[in-house]
Protein backbone atom coordinates (compact mmCIF):
# COMPACT_ATOMS: atom_id res chain seq x y z
CA UNK A 1 0.00 0.00 0.00
CA UNK A 2 1.36 3.55 -1.18
CA UNK A 3 0.93 6.28 0.94
CA UNK A 4 -1.55 8.80 -1.04
CA UNK A 5 -1.87 11.68 1.99
CA UNK A 6 -1.38 12.86 5.07
CA UNK A 7 -4.89 15.10 6.58
CA UNK A 8 -5.92 16.40 10.03
CA UNK A 9 -9.69 17.45 10.66
CA UNK A 10 -10.42 19.30 14.14
CA UNK A 11 -9.36 16.33 16.75
CA UNK A 12 -7.84 13.19 14.80
CA UNK A 13 -4.73 13.04 12.52
CA UNK A 14 -5.19 10.24 9.31
CA UNK A 15 -2.83 8.55 6.81
CA UNK A 16 -4.73 7.11 4.08
CA UNK A 17 -4.28 5.13 0.89
CA UNK A 18 -4.58 5.12 -2.81
CA UNK A 19 -8.21 4.12 -2.15
CA UNK A 20 -8.91 6.88 0.57
CA UNK A 21 -9.31 4.41 3.21
CA UNK A 22 -7.86 5.25 6.27
CA UNK A 23 -4.84 3.04 7.09
CA UNK A 24 -3.38 5.34 10.24
CA UNK A 25 -5.67 7.08 12.61
CA UNK A 26 -4.28 9.12 15.86
CA UNK A 27 -7.27 10.19 18.10
CA UNK A 28 -8.07 12.96 20.29
CA UNK A 29 -7.35 10.98 22.92
CA UNK A 30 -3.82 9.23 21.30
CA UNK A 31 -5.16 6.24 20.23
CA UNK A 32 -3.72 4.90 17.44
CA UNK A 33 -5.73 2.51 14.78
CA UNK A 34 -3.99 0.81 12.11
CA UNK A 35 -7.06 -0.09 9.44
CA UNK A 36 -9.87 1.37 11.52
CA UNK A 37 -10.61 5.35 12.27
CA UNK A 38 -12.15 4.65 15.83
CA UNK A 39 -9.28 3.03 17.72
CA UNK A 40 -10.62 1.95 21.08
CA UNK A 41 -7.21 0.80 22.74
CA UNK A 42 -3.91 2.88 22.72
CA UNK A 43 -3.10 0.41 19.74
CA UNK A 44 -5.99 -0.30 17.64
CA UNK A 45 -5.15 -2.74 14.62
CA UNK A 46 -8.02 -4.12 12.57
CA UNK A 47 -7.24 -6.94 10.14
CA UNK A 48 -8.95 -8.54 7.20
CA UNK A 49 -9.61 -12.46 7.48
CA UNK A 50 -6.54 -13.87 7.03
CA UNK A 51 -3.91 -11.35 7.62
CA UNK A 52 -1.15 -11.31 10.05
CA UNK A 53 -1.24 -8.51 13.15
CA UNK A 54 3.01 -8.11 12.38
CA UNK A 55 5.63 -9.61 11.02
CA UNK A 56 9.52 -9.59 12.73
CA UNK A 57 11.96 -10.70 10.58
CA UNK A 58 15.38 -11.79 11.04
CA UNK A 59 18.75 -13.20 8.95
CA UNK A 60 20.26 -17.11 9.84
CA UNK A 61 22.61 -15.35 12.27
CA UNK A 62 20.21 -13.41 14.79
CA UNK A 63 17.16 -14.12 16.69
CA UNK A 64 13.63 -11.41 16.34
CA UNK A 65 12.67 -10.59 19.51
CA UNK A 66 9.94 -9.06 21.13
CA UNK A 67 10.34 -6.71 24.02
CA UNK A 68 8.19 -5.55 27.19
CA UNK A 69 9.48 -3.11 29.68
CA UNK A 70 7.27 -1.74 32.67
CA UNK A 71 8.48 1.65 34.64
CA UNK A 72 10.77 1.91 37.22
CA UNK A 73 12.30 -1.52 35.84
CA UNK A 74 15.28 -2.04 33.81
CA UNK A 75 14.32 -5.84 33.42
CA UNK A 76 12.68 -6.64 30.08
CA UNK A 77 10.95 -10.01 28.96
CA UNK A 78 10.92 -10.97 25.62
CA UNK A 79 8.80 -12.70 22.88
CA UNK A 80 11.13 -13.92 20.14
CA UNK A 81 11.69 -16.43 17.67
CA UNK A 82 15.64 -18.07 16.67
CA UNK A 83 16.20 -20.63 14.30
CA UNK A 84 12.64 -21.46 13.60
CA UNK A 85 11.93 -21.47 17.54
CA UNK A 86 9.38 -19.26 19.69
CA UNK A 87 11.32 -18.80 23.12
CA UNK A 88 10.08 -16.32 26.10
CA UNK A 89 12.45 -15.21 28.17
CA UNK A 90 12.58 -13.16 31.64
CA UNK A 91 13.48 -9.62 32.03
CA UNK A 92 17.00 -11.01 32.57
CA UNK A 93 17.22 -12.70 29.73
CA UNK A 94 16.88 -15.94 30.65
CA UNK A 95 15.33 -18.37 28.69
CA UNK A 96 12.10 -19.60 30.63
CA UNK A 97 9.66 -21.48 27.65
CA UNK A 98 10.63 -22.74 24.28
CA UNK A 99 8.34 -24.14 21.46
CA UNK A 100 10.71 -25.89 18.91
CA UNK A 101 9.56 -26.03 15.20
CA UNK A 102 8.22 -29.45 15.89
CA UNK A 103 6.10 -28.32 18.76
CA UNK A 104 8.02 -29.64 21.88
CA UNK A 105 7.82 -27.88 24.37
CA UNK A 106 10.59 -27.16 27.45
CA UNK A 107 10.92 -25.23 30.57
CA UNK A 108 14.43 -24.72 31.15
CA UNK A 109 13.44 -23.11 34.66
CA UNK A 110 10.74 -24.92 35.43
CA UNK A 111 11.30 -26.78 38.97
CA UNK A 112 12.27 -30.17 38.50
CA UNK A 113 14.66 -32.38 40.39
CA UNK A 114 16.03 -36.00 40.84
CA UNK A 115 18.38 -37.11 43.85
CA UNK A 116 19.75 -40.84 44.57
CA UNK A 117 21.26 -42.45 47.19
CA UNK A 118 25.39 -42.60 47.54
CA UNK A 119 25.64 -44.79 50.29
CA UNK A 120 23.22 -47.32 52.38
CA UNK A 121 21.34 -46.16 55.51
CA UNK A 122 22.34 -48.84 57.68
CA UNK A 123 20.79 -50.52 61.03
CA UNK A 124 18.28 -47.19 61.39
CA UNK A 125 17.09 -46.46 64.82
CA UNK A 126 13.84 -47.48 65.39
CA UNK A 127 10.46 -46.25 66.66
CA UNK A 128 12.08 -42.66 64.54
CA UNK A 129 11.29 -41.54 61.66
CA UNK A 130 14.31 -41.23 59.46
CA UNK A 131 15.09 -38.92 56.80
CA UNK A 132 16.00 -40.53 53.53
CA UNK A 133 19.21 -39.71 52.57
CA UNK A 134 19.13 -39.15 49.21
CA UNK A 135 22.05 -37.00 48.44
CA UNK A 136 23.44 -37.19 45.11
CA UNK A 137 21.46 -35.11 42.08
CA UNK A 138 20.97 -36.72 38.82
CA UNK A 139 19.41 -33.09 37.58
CA UNK A 140 18.08 -30.04 39.46
CA UNK A 141 16.63 -27.59 36.93
CA UNK A 142 15.46 -24.58 39.22
CA UNK A 143 18.07 -25.16 42.31
CA UNK A 144 15.41 -26.50 44.52
CA UNK A 145 16.75 -29.38 46.34
CA UNK A 146 19.55 -29.54 48.97
CA UNK A 147 21.85 -32.77 49.43
CA UNK A 148 22.78 -32.21 52.60
CA UNK A 149 19.45 -32.37 53.80
CA UNK A 150 17.78 -33.96 51.19
CA UNK A 151 15.02 -31.41 51.12
CA UNK A 152 12.76 -30.46 48.22
CA UNK A 153 12.04 -26.59 48.78
CA UNK A 154 8.99 -25.13 46.76
CA UNK A 155 9.85 -21.90 44.75
CA UNK A 156 6.55 -20.72 44.41
CA UNK A 157 2.99 -21.69 45.65
CA UNK A 158 1.64 -24.61 43.42
CA UNK A 159 0.48 -28.56 42.86
CA UNK A 160 3.92 -30.15 42.91
CA UNK A 161 4.42 -34.25 41.46
CA UNK A 162 6.60 -35.81 44.09
CA UNK A 163 8.08 -39.48 44.19
CA UNK A 164 9.98 -41.67 45.31
CA UNK A 165 11.46 -45.55 44.97
CA UNK A 166 13.64 -46.99 48.06
CA UNK A 167 14.63 -50.95 48.68
CA UNK A 168 14.86 -52.54 52.05
CA UNK A 169 17.57 -54.67 52.64
CA UNK A 170 17.47 -57.20 55.82
CA UNK A 171 14.20 -56.74 57.06
CA UNK A 172 13.46 -57.85 60.50
CA UNK A 173 10.52 -60.31 60.69
CA UNK A 174 10.29 -59.43 64.67
CA UNK A 175 9.46 -56.01 63.71
CA UNK A 176 6.53 -54.25 64.24
CA UNK A 177 6.24 -52.75 60.78
CA UNK A 178 7.86 -50.93 58.62
CA UNK A 179 6.58 -47.31 57.02
CA UNK A 180 7.20 -44.60 54.35
CA UNK A 181 6.16 -41.59 53.80
CA UNK A 182 6.80 -37.89 51.76
CA UNK A 183 5.76 -34.92 54.21
CA UNK A 184 5.77 -31.68 53.32
CA UNK A 185 5.02 -28.34 55.34
CA UNK A 186 1.38 -28.90 54.50
CA UNK A 187 0.59 -32.36 55.49
CA UNK A 188 2.38 -36.20 55.44
CA UNK A 189 1.35 -38.51 52.80
CA UNK A 190 1.85 -42.02 54.58
CA UNK A 191 2.75 -44.38 51.14
CA UNK A 192 3.17 -47.88 52.09
CA UNK A 193 3.33 -50.03 55.46
CA UNK A 194 5.16 -53.41 55.20
CA UNK A 195 4.26 -56.14 57.71
CA UNK A 196 7.34 -58.41 58.27
CA UNK A 197 5.64 -61.03 60.27
CA UNK A 198 3.97 -62.22 57.29
CA UNK A 199 7.31 -63.92 55.71
CA UNK A 200 8.64 -66.63 57.30
CA UNK A 201 12.14 -65.49 57.80
CA UNK A 202 14.17 -62.09 57.59
CA UNK A 203 13.54 -60.81 54.50
CA UNK A 204 16.61 -60.19 52.22
CA UNK A 205 15.22 -57.31 49.81
CA UNK A 206 11.93 -55.15 49.30
CA UNK A 207 11.30 -52.99 47.00
CA UNK A 208 8.83 -49.78 48.55
CA UNK A 209 8.09 -47.01 46.06
CA UNK A 210 5.64 -44.17 46.72
CA UNK A 211 4.17 -40.57 44.94
CA UNK A 212 1.79 -38.23 46.40
CA UNK A 213 0.48 -34.81 43.73
CA UNK A 214 0.96 -32.47 47.07
CA UNK A 215 -0.08 -28.78 47.38
CA UNK A 216 2.83 -26.93 48.33
CA UNK A 217 3.52 -22.92 49.30
CA UNK A 218 6.36 -20.99 48.26
CA UNK A 219 9.27 -22.13 51.15
CA UNK A 220 7.18 -25.14 52.09
CA UNK A 221 9.42 -28.25 52.20
CA UNK A 222 9.39 -32.03 51.13
CA UNK A 223 11.23 -35.07 52.29
CA UNK A 224 11.10 -38.71 52.06
CA UNK A 225 10.97 -40.74 55.45
CA UNK A 226 10.99 -44.22 56.64
CA UNK A 227 10.05 -45.59 59.86
CA UNK A 228 10.54 -48.73 62.08
CA UNK A 229 7.95 -49.40 64.96
CA UNK A 230 8.82 -51.69 67.09
CA UNK A 231 9.39 -52.00 71.07
CA UNK A 232 12.61 -54.25 71.23
CA UNK A 233 15.19 -55.02 68.88
CA UNK A 234 14.79 -54.72 64.93
CA UNK A 235 16.93 -53.13 62.03
CA UNK A 236 16.98 -52.51 58.32
CA UNK A 237 18.80 -51.12 55.35
CA UNK A 238 17.86 -48.86 53.23
CA UNK A 239 19.26 -48.61 49.38
CA UNK A 240 19.36 -48.12 46.05
CA UNK A 241 16.80 -45.70 46.14
CA UNK A 242 15.67 -42.07 44.42
CA UNK A 243 13.81 -39.11 45.33
CA UNK A 244 12.24 -36.94 42.33
CA UNK A 245 9.52 -34.42 41.64
CA UNK A 246 8.68 -31.07 39.24
CA UNK A 247 6.00 -28.27 39.66
CA UNK A 248 3.19 -29.33 37.61
CA UNK A 249 0.59 -26.39 37.71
Amino acid sequence: MAISKIGRNSTDTGITDGSDATAITIDSSEKVGIGTASPQDPLHVYLASGQRIARFEANSSTSAHIGFKANNTSLMPTIGVKDEDLYLSTGDAVEAFRIDANGHVTMPLQSAFCATMSANQNNLAINTDTVVAFNTERFDQNADYNTSTFTFTAPVTGKYQLNFYIRFDQLDQDADHYRTRIVTSNRTYETRVVDPSTYDTDTRYHGNSGSVFADMDSGDTATAQFFTANSGNAQVDLSEGHFSGYLVC
